[in-house]
């Protein structure tokens, strides 16, 4: 990540690569630190505009994180929120509402009210109903995201 913001994002993402390689050796049949060095390499190739990449990556990453961590843990929610990025950078903002929406059902549920993590995901779903132009429904997610900010706030 460090080497991606020093401008060096091919060193960077050699270095993930090796990673990968390491820990699919050690770990055949998947593990957490694969999913997450799979999700980094996800963002990196997001940030390059290789969306395509990042998709096929967070994919991966995420279907590891169920299958070790469950659906309802926040590294797997955050993994789903990345994928929605993704999507939403590609145009397809219908998938990634779908992302955006069951990252923060999930986080909503697993992380302390108000956490900033939380808010920042449902400002990613508020604003693709935006632009999916349903108002009323960004409203009521706006108006969600003011409960659990206050909740923060006590």
């Amino acid at each position: 990540y460090a080497l991606s913001k020093l401008g060096r994002s091919e060193e960077a993402d050699s270095l993930y690569r090796e990673a990968i390689a390491r820990r699919q050796a050690i770990y055949p049949d998947g593990h957490p630190l694969l999913a997450g060095s799979l999700r980094e390499l996800g963002a990196l190739r997001m940030g390059a505009g290789d969306l395509v990449a990042a998709d096929s990556l967070f994919s991966e990453a995420l279907a590891m994180q169920e299958r070790f961590l469950g659906e309802e843990h926040s590294a797997t929610a955050m993994t789903v929120n990345q994928r929605g990025v993704a999507a939403y950078f590609r145009g397809d903002y219908e998938a990634a509402r779908a992302d955006f929406a069951r990252a923060f059902a999930t986080l909503a549920r697993v992380l302390p009210p108000g956490h900033a993590t939380t808010l920042q995901v449902g400002h990613n779903l508020e604003g693709t109903l935006r632009k999916l132009e349903r108002p009323a429904a960004a409203d009521s997610v706006g108006a969600r995201l003011d409960s659990l900010a206050a909740l923060a706030d006590d």
